[in-house]
C-alpha cells in the first residue's frame, strides 16, 4: 500500500513539476488518491502528503533543490497564487519568480 501511495504522489509531482498538470488537477489527484493535505519543503525537496486519519507518507529528497529567490516580489506571487487557483498557472510558472 505504501509503495503505491508513494508512486502515486510521485507521478503527481514529476507531472506538476514538468507542467503537464496545473495547481487545481494537483489538488484533484491528490485526493483522488486519498490524501488531504501535502506540504513541499523546497529548501529539501522533500514531499509530505497526508492521508485522512492522519498517517503520513514521506518521500526522500531526490527532487531538484530550488534556489530561494534575493528578493521576495509580493504582488509578483499573490498574481501567481491567484492565478493557479483558477487553474491557468503551472509549477514551473512559479519557478520564474
Amino acid at each position: 500500500m505504501r509503495l503505491t501511495a508513494e508512486i502515486a504522489i510521485r507521478s503527481v509531482f514529476d507531472a506538476s513539476d514538468a507542467g503537464r498538470i496545473h495547481f487545481v488537477q494537483v489538488i484533484v489527484r491528490l485526493v483522488d488518491a486519498q490524501f488531504e493535505a501535502y506540504n513541499v519543503d523546497y529548501r529539501t525537496g522533500r514531499i509530505s502528503c497526508y492521508r485522512y486519519g492522519d498517517s503520513v507518507v514521506e518521500l526522500g529528497s531526490d527532487r531538484t533543490i530550488i534556489k530561494i529567490a534575493d528578493r521576495f516580489d509580493v504582488n509578483a506571487s499573490k498574481a501567481v497564487i491567484c492565478n493557479a487557483h483558477e487553474g491557468r498557472v503551472k509549477f514551473s510558472d512559479f519557478l520564474v519568480l
